[in-house]
């Protein structure tokens, strides 16, 4: 699980970059407006540090993301944001009409590319692919309409023009969005899929219970302190915090 935090009238603070990046370790990136050319301009593959000597030189609004990797290789170039447009390009400093950022998975991105490549006749840019990088090139094709067909994830798109478009539930803070607010509790590690696009994220080993978009996640422990996730239907339960798991397990695959 990533995350995505929009600033517009607040600077996020070193200990929020830090917290951010402690839970999402895969590289940091961010995207602000050059009001002058009308484009936006980014950099990625960085960690907290130089997300904040860089944001403390932006205008409002800019938006900062850390990812924890969860399709397509960990390197620097599969960080977010990534430009919306033909060749998709995985510079790690650019500039751009459009960049997207995403908080989440799409599982079947690569039946999604193969699909509309074949049907339209298109060129597959070069280099590595993750679903955010075929996000943004179904988006170029297709229109950002795409986004609202993705459910559970969220996105965020800054334009030129300095308009943040958002897309899912966010958190509001002061002077800023969230796209989710596990990061900040001293209990999360990581997170893996629990099928039907849904995130499970999991805890040290003293946290065996807590709520995401509605349903109520326990652990089990299996093999030491490693765990696996179930699931059960919060709203069938009364208080949440009875909640007994369903005796499917899911699909979610154990984390370190």
């Amino acid at each position: 699980m990533c995350v995505i935090i929009c600033c517009f009238s607040k600077r996020v603070s070193p200990d929020e970059l830090n917290q951010a990046q402690k839970t999402n370790r895969d590289g940091g990136g961010i995207a602000w407006v050059d009001a002058d050319r009308k484009r936006v301009e980014f950099s990625k593959g960085l960690d907290a540090k130089e997300i904040f000597e860089l944001s403390e030189k932006f205008p409002f609004p800019y938006i900062v993301h850390f990812r924890s990797g969860t399709s397509g290789p960990d390197t620097k170039e599969m960080t977010h944001p990534f430009p919306i447009s033909k060749g998709v390009p995985t510079m790690l400093h650019g500039r751009s009409r459009r960049v997207l950022f995403h908080n989440g998975i799409w599982s079947n991105w690569k039946h999604g590319m193969q699909k509309l490549v074949l049907s339209r006749g298109l060129r597959v840019p070069d280099g590595d692919w993750s679903d955010t990088r075929a996000l943004a090139f179904m988006v170029h094709h297709v229109g950002r309409g795409f986004l609202n067909l993705m459910d559970y994830d969220r996105f965020a798109m800054l334009s030129g023009d300095g308009f943040v478009r958002t897309w899912g539930t966010w958190t509001k803070g002061d002077g800023m969005y969230y796209s989710n607010t596990y990061w900040k509790s001293s209990g999360y590690t990581g997170s893996c899929s629990v099928g039907h696009g849904a995130q499970g994220y999991l805890g040290y080993e003293d946290t065996d219970e807590w709520e995401y978009e509605g349903k109520i996640f326990k652990s089990k422990n299996k093999g030491g302190d490693k765990k696996v996730l179930k699931i059960v239907d919060v709203s069938k339960v009364d208080p949440p915090s009875k909640a007994k798991p369903l005796e499917q397990l899911t699909s979610g695959q154990p984390l370190d």
